[in-house]
């Protein structure tokens, strides 16, 4: 976006704005490292002295902060940006809190090239050469840190790489990029913004309007009722240091206008992570006008035709009688305030996308969309986490799936993201489903949804095979199930602390029509239904045990009758008990009324998390194996299956024992289910290479054997010489043998056919790409890619 339509757009000129003399500001005094031979930091102090004293950003004030430590340290995390501008007033208090009172971050780099974007025609913004996209992750932590501290719609961020500058603006839909200019010789386009944005008011800077900095005497009030509910939970024997932990040094305390009321709030105990999109928020609220402590949740929501909004469906539920929700006291759109015509906070980045954006995930539409600010006031909730026992928390989930169940049967509304966050508890120890804003009104949708919507960790089956499928109450059921076996994995007191979880975020790419991405995962979960590994597993309370195995066995009855042929009948059955309410919470109600529950079997989370390195080697064993997997002969998929109209699970070569509730598996001569034609996958053409042998061909699986010397026939009694710098004319001596062999005889692109030298799976790709060698010895075969020894020898040549 050209620079001056950029300032026209976000940074507009006020009627205070001196258009007649325009700012000049000298920064011929700051060094440039490629031209001065100096560091980066030998920029810092000079840049701030250049603006603060040529007065072109009157009252406010730029700072070197690069040595500050602590000062920057949010969450427990410390960031290192260069330059922040503060307000003069708040310079003595941002040294405690510096993203709390900050404006506008600047970050310096020493080259040119630097830079997080590109400016030429025809390449794409986003830069991958070099350091550039290690400066575009700093910029966007930069952003999603003032996002998290401070109570924004959007933020300003200036990239100065070597001569060059670059305007950033940032808000929940994206980022609007700026063109860069010499800073050297254009030195009052960075004067004009900086003197524009020193005349604008706090809503034109970014900041949000309906929120303002709280008293000390409103902040003792959130204090004492924080203090008071932690007491009253440790009362009932439950863990609420979380909610105590929002009263945090690092972030300020606002009240904000919620509605009618006014709330006090601090640190969220809940955010997302990222600085784009829904940006979910969740508080501890002390409501000034109830005097009591509640939850505030603050997002975006997405703003199109079509989508119902929380407010719509919260209004559906109640009016239709449904039961164990969250008691609301407010839920709408922020509407922006102190303008003269009132309009709701949204998005602006979405509007200057361009009609050609193309996403990597989506090669045929703009994928940029319109969000709107939301918030939802409503009684404070306790994670199934926080409870003393399992007997609470199987109470809480069966809660949750009967307000399922009601809202599919009186409302005709499916929530679509049932998660260990969306099932909580209240003061009295009732679960009810939270967070309705991914529910859908099935009688109002007109259009199926086109993006898979939920938790990852949490969704069924079907959805993680077939994303783009309608959403049903089986899912939301399925949803319920490893929600419950999550919190009873890390919380509920078992002997098995070092059980695999990688089935919650199995995660895997397929192409989809030919031209889009898709995320697609579940096959570790059909493994863990049909085998129904968790039996080997035993938690002291055997009740919860029981109930955890019926409820698998119920969901692997279903997910094995996908799979085979002749066991459909009684997967349909299993379709249809998941599906009722009667059988459903007829299964939980058996098992509470059972005695053994213990009342204090929680502990603290027993299954840690393994290090960044273990996760990373453990996913490519994992896709590895999955790989393999897909190769052999599998269980028929749901394509041929005509009467599930579900997308079924990808085929798994797995020996399926008997369930532990009596149902078995049709027998077989081999013991495994008789296995049938498979879908076919996107590894199948990479996967399957043709080989010329005696003039057939045949289709063989590229699977790594160990070497085969075909000389062995003339020489059986001769020993491989040991690897080393003695050996190596023995090498050679073999290699000139071999090659004299295959001297004189036509190509054939066999090394069997030709008589050529042995398989060796040292040699390159391209070698099998044009079928000879350097020397025009004959070759076509798959190899792995060359050893270090293999490339000498080559090079060497026969000896």
């Amino acid at each position: 976006m050209p620079v001056q339509s950029w300032l026209e757009d976000y940074v507009k000129r006020s009627r205070y704005t001196d258009a007649r003399k325009p700012p000049t500001l000298d920064l011929s005094k700051v060094p440039i490292p490629r031209i001065d031979r100096c560091k980066e930091t030998s920029m810092y102090q000079p840049f701030c002295d250049a603006v603060n004293k040529s007065n072109v950003c009157p009252g406010f004030i730029l700072v070197d902060v690069s040595k500050w430590g602590k000062g920057l340290t949010v969450d427990k995390r410390e960031l290192d940006p260069d330059l922040m501008l503060f307000p003069n007033e708040h310079l003595k208090k941002s040294k405690e809190a510096a993203w709390a009172y900050c404006e506008v971050i600047f970050e310096l780099k020493p080259f040119n090239e630097d830079s997080g974007f590109c400016d030429e025609a025809g390449k794409p913004l986003e830069k991958q050469e070099g350091k550039s996209p290690d400066t575009r992750a700093q910029l966007c932590d930069y952003a999603a840190n003032l996002f998290s501290v401070q109570q924004r719609c959007f933020a300003f961020i200036v990239e100065v790489c070597g001569e060059y500058v670059r305007f950033l603006r940032w808000d929940r839909a994206g980022c609007s990029v700026a063109a860069r200019f010499n800073w050297r010789k254009n030195p009052g386009i960075l004067a004009s913004f900086l003197h524009r944005l020193s005349k604008l008011n706090a809503r034109d800077r970014g900041h949000d309007t309906t929120a303002i900095h709280a008293s000390p005497k409103n902040f003792q009030k959130l204090k004492d009722a924080v203090e008071d509910f932690v007491g009253y939970c440790q009362t009932k024997g439950w863990n609420a240091e979380h909610v105590r932990n929002t009263l945090a040094a690092d972030h300020v305390p606002y009240v904000v206008t919620v509605g009618t009321r006014k709330v006090v709030i601090n640190k969220p105990f809940f955010q997302a992570k990222s600085v784009c999109g829904r940006a979910t928020r969740v508080y501890a609220a002390y409501d000034l006008k109830s005097k009591e402590l509640c939850a505030l949740k603050d997002a975006w929501r997405t703003n199109s035709v079509g989508v119902q909004s929380e407010e719509e469906i919260y209004q559906h539920l109640e009016a239709n009688g449904v039961r164990w929700l969250a008691t609301t006291y407010f839920v709408g759109d922020v509407m922006e305030s102190g303008s003269l015509v009132t309009h709701k906070q949204i998005t602006h980045t979405d509007t200057m996308s361009s009609p050609t954006f193309k996403p990597w995930w989506k090669k045929d539409c703009n994928m940029m969309r319109s969000l709107v600010h939301t918030r939802v006031l409503q009684e404070l909730g306790l994670p199934l986490q926080s409870m003393a026992n399992s007997k609470e928390v199987v109470s809480a989930v069966r809660n949750a799936l009967e307000c399922a169940f009601e809202a599919r049967q009186k409302a005709n509304t499916c929530h679509r993201d049932i998660s260990v966050g969306n099932v909580l508890v209240n003061k009295e120890g009732e679960g009810f489903l939270n967070d309705w804003d991914h529910g859908q009104i099935l009688t109002l949708v007109k259009e199926p949804h086109q993006y898979c919507t939920g938790t990852w960790q949490f969704l069924s089956v079907d959805f993680l095979q077939e994303p783009h499928k309608p959403h049903n109450i089986q899912d939301d059921v399925e949803s319920s199930f490893w929600v419950l076996l999550y919190v009873c994995l890390h919380f509920i007191r078992h002997n098995c602390p070092t059980f695999d979880l990688t089935f919650f975020n199995e995660q895997h790419l397929r192409m989809q029509d030919n031209t889009d991405e898709v995320h697609f995962g579940g096959a570790l979960k059909v493994e863990l239904l049909l085998r129904c590994t968790i039996k080997n597993m035993d938690w002291d309370c055997v009740p919860l045990k029981n109930l955890l195995l019926k409820f698998c066995d119920l969901l692997g009855q279903y997910h094995a009758g996908k799979a085979i042929l002749s066991f459909q009948e009684v997967a349909q059955a299993s379709y249809v008990k998941i599906g009722n309410s009667q059988e459903m919470l007829g299964l939980f109600k058996l098992a509470m009324e059972q005695e053994g529950w213990l009342s204090d079997d929680r502990v603290d989370d027993q299954i840690k998390p393994k290090p960044a390195k273990k996760q990373e080697r453990d996913h490519r064993n994992k896709a590895a194996a999955s790989q393999r997997a897909e190769g052999a002969e599998s269980l028929h998929s749901a394509s041929a299956n005509p009467n599930f109209q579900q997308g079924g699970p990808e085929p798994l070569p797995l020996q399926l024992p008997s369930s532990p509730t009596g149902w078995s598996m049709p027998p077989d001569t081999d013991g495994l289910p008789r296995p049938t034609r498979r879908r076919p996958t996107r590894y199948d053409n990479a996967r399957e290479v043709i080989h010329t042998s005696r003039g057939s061909s045949k289709r063989s699986m590229p699977i790594e054997q160990p070497e085969v010397d075909e000389d062995k026939d003339d020489d059986d009694d001769e020993e491989e010489p040991q690897a080393g710098p003695s050996n190596r004319p023995a090498k050679r001596a073999r290699q000139s043998k071999k090659t004299k062999k295959t001297k004189g005889q036509p190509s054939t692109g066999n090394a069997a056919a030709s008589g050529s030298a042995p398989r060796r799976l040292g040699r390159t790709s391209s070698d099998v790409s044009t079928g000879s060698t350097s020397k025009g010895r004959a070759s076509g075969r798959v190899s792995r890619q060359p050893s270090r020894r293999s490339n000498r020898l080559r090079s060497q040549g026969p000896g």
